[in-house]
């Protein structure tokens, strides 16, 4: 057998068998769907992957839907979740048949079913998990999660206002530092493209003699000279050409290309004309010129970079000079914002504590209630809180621990000091009935909550799960007869022979057979008379 299929119907279901017949495996394949860590283990030898599909109906669950259609998942009221693992370990999740990740079956999972393990007793020991009960009890779960964004938010600005705060000394003297080296750089006012400019300049007035006498020679040489200048020259070539007779055409483009050189030589001649009386010997404005290129030279020296970066760097020292001066603003503002966080967060936690303490007392006389219908009634549970406003967390400013007496005039104390193994099993049973009466989630799995009792008080617990079952679908994997007989529904899972491999089988049962699974739970022998009686008895009360 490769593949099983069922089909849980309302009210309580039992699931019954032999131990090791893989009872607890329904659970567990059930965990894997709804998002649960993987194991290669789970896959069948000889097979290449194991799959996992359950499916719920979402009409009556409005919080199901709702995730349902804010993730665009919805379909028509009805949710499936399949998961797949491989022999490697991988695993793919889908809802609805569209992949999605394992958080999200996990996101969603809270929603539609909520499972108590058979060791969850343990847990119980922890303040956290007490605090969580309580919580949970007080109906207080969205107001803890809006409690932890805040608080996270107030701590989140309370470290980058402490931050600031540390950083204040050394922002301060940065400050300092920056402020004198853009006034060096304001001072200087070098513009982009200007120590180009003042270089070229600089080298025309230190030479301004030698290029006065250079241009001299070169005017003289090209126009002044009556007798051989450049000018006179390319007249005297150009009047040799006109002699000739028309008609050459070589000639003829040559006298053009004279001509053109003739205008040419003078613009040229005109523009250094122009050059030599624009120059001037200015010792005045050539010592200005070496004392502020120097100064641009020692200020880049001293910042170390080079001197075409000076402009860059004093952009960049102003924006940063700019952000420290906004520093006290900063400081101001995250001030204001740290006192609103803690002002919302320290409203909602004094709310949160004074709920929880109505709740307390509440949820103690339910407790102790039910563990004297668990056969504990001398046993009293106290649920106690303190208030340490100077110990803020995410979870508020209270303290919660479950404290106990076993026996009566003893003062109660912790749960790990006093109960029993099999007494912090009644109490955990206890808690999560009362619990599980206040789930919003449809179904419910309790996996061999019933470990250590036995007895009326079996019963009892039959009963308790019984209630629930009027309100939610609840499955539960038991021991005990006397639980099992309380069922709506009843399943046996049992090992069998397929060949050379074993298999496990789930079987419904009704009628004669639910007696005799009964009868065999009751020990003894299952197919006595006595034993066939006394589980027909139980059936019937």
């Amino acid at each position: 057998m490769k593949s099983l299929e069922l089909n849980y119907g309302d009210g309580l279901t039992v699931i019954t068998g032999e131990t090791g017949a893989g009872k607890s495996i329904m659970v567990d394949a059930l965990a894997l769907a709804l998002g649960g860590r993987t194991d290669p283990g789970v896959v069948r030898h000889g097979e290449k992957r194991a799959e996992v599909t359950a499916a719920f109906n979402c009409d009556s669950n409005k919080t199901a839907q709702s995730w349902l259609e804010a993730h665009e998942l919805d379909q028509d009221g009805e949710c499936i979740l399949r998961r797949t693992i491989s022999t490697e370990g991988r695993s793919r999740a889908y809802i609805n048949g569209t992949p999605v990740t394992a958080q999200s079956l996990k996101d969603l999972s809270q929603l539609l079913v909520n499972i108590h393990g058979q060791h969850e007793h343990q847990t119980l020991l922890r303040r956290e998990t007490q605090r969580e009960l309580l919580d949970h009890f007080a109906s207080l779960q969205t107001q803890v999660i809006t409690l932890k964004v805040l608080f996270k938010a107030w701590q989140g600005s309370k470290l980058a206002l402490q931050t600031l705060k540390d950083k204040s000394r050394q922002f301060s003297e940065r400050h300092e530092l920056l402020s004198y080296q853009v006034k060096e750089l304001n001072d200087l006012a070098l513009q982009e493209g200007e120590l180009d400019k003042m270089e070229q300049e600089h080298q025309r007035l230190a030479n301004v003699g030698h290029l006065q006498q250079s241009s001299f020679n070169a005017l003289q040489l090209l126009r002044e000279n009556e007798k051989s200048s450049a000018q006179k020259l390319l007249s005297d070539a150009k009047r040799e050409l006109k002699n000739i007779p028309p008609g050459d055409s070589t000639l003829d483009a040559l006298q053009g290309l004279l001509e053109s050189v003739s205008v040419q030589l003078e613009e040229a001649c005109c523009d250094l004309d122009s050059y030599l009386s624009g120059l001037e010997n200015n010792p005045e404005r050539l010592q200005y010129l070496d004392e502020r290129i120097g100064l641009c030279h020692q200020l880049a020296r001293k910042h170390r970079l080079p001197v075409r970066e000076l402009t860059n760097l004093h952009l960049a020292l102003q924006k940063e000079l700019e952000e420290l001066s906004g520093c006290d603003d900063r400081l101001a503002s995250l001030m204001d914002e740290e006192q609103k966080h803690q002002s919302k967060y320290h409203k909602l936690a004094q709310t949160i504590g004074k709920t929880r303490k109505i709740f307390a007392v509440q949820l103690e006389h339910a407790i102790n209630k039910r563990l004297a219908k668990l056969g504990m009634a001398g046993a009293s549970l106290a649920v106690s809180i303190y208030s340490q406003r100077e110990h803020a967390s995410a979870h508020g400013y209270e303290q919660v621990e479950f404290l106990v007496a076993t026996n009566p005039g003893q003062p109660p104390k912790p749960l790990n000091k006093v109960a029993s193994g099999g007494e912090l099993s009644r109490i955990s049973l206890a808690i999560q009935a009362i619990c599980a009466e206040k789930y919003a989630t449809p179904t419910l799995i309790f996996d061999e909550v019933d470990v250590g009792i036995g007895g009326s008080t079996a019963s009892v617990v039959g009963k308790m799960l019984r209630k629930l079952g009027d309100n939610a679908q609840v499955l539960c994997v038991t021991h005990q007869a006397q639980v099992a007989s309380q069922a709506h529904h009843h399943y046996s899972v049992r090992k069998v022979n397929e060949g050379k491999n074993i298999c496990t089988e789930v079987i419904s049962l009704d009628g004669d057979d639910k007696v005799t699974e009964i009868a065999r739970m009751l020990g003894g022998d299952a197919f006595s008379p006595e034993s066939l009686e006394h589980a027909r008895v139980m059936l019937e009360a």
